[in-house]
């Protein structure tokens, strides 16, 4: 996840890799391997909704 504030907005970006692994993300692009991010092989697409909700309502 990161947050980038521009004109006294928050912009956020949720990365969610779907039905992909991390060797290969790794394969296409080292750059992207640090990143945070959320995975639907490890995670139900409803637990993500779930935690991506919970952060809107906060």
């Amino acid at each position: 996840m990161k947050d980038k504030i521009c004109n006294n907005s928050i912009t956020i970006f949720y990365i969610i890799w779907h039905d992909i692994t991390k060797q290969e993300v790794i394969d296409y692009s080292h750059s992207l391997t640090d990143k945070v991010a959320r995975n639907t092989v490890q995670e139900t697409v409803e637990e993500i909704a779930d935690e991506i909700a919970e952060m809107i309502l906060q």
